[in-house]
């Protein structure tokens, strides 16, 4: 891998929807997301949340501006091409 100078965490803010196939909750450094199971296949709510101690985190860092952009712009892409 090519470093790049950020943190690992870098531009995961966010959960990565598309992992949310398998699982019924998914998390990111600062948000979450849940669904509930409705039964056999099909899924009943969803739900999101914030993780107040990663949140504080990714606010203090240095790279928050540049990182919450790239984790906005990872979600508009995904809801522009359906993953699901």
């Amino acid at each position: 891998m090519v470093s790049t100078g950020h943190k690992d965490c870098y531009g995961k803010m966010f959960p990565d929807a598309s992992d949310h196939r398998t699982d019924q909750h998914v998390s990111g450094k600062a948000f979450w997301l849940e669904r509930e199971t409705a039964g056999g296949m099909s899924f009943g709510p969803r739900h999101v949340g914030v993780d107040a101690e990663g949140w504080d985190e990714c606010r203090s860092c240095s790279d928050f501006d540049d990182c919450y952009k790239l984790g906005v712009g990872l979600v508009v892409l995904g809801t522009a091409i359906g993953v699901r």
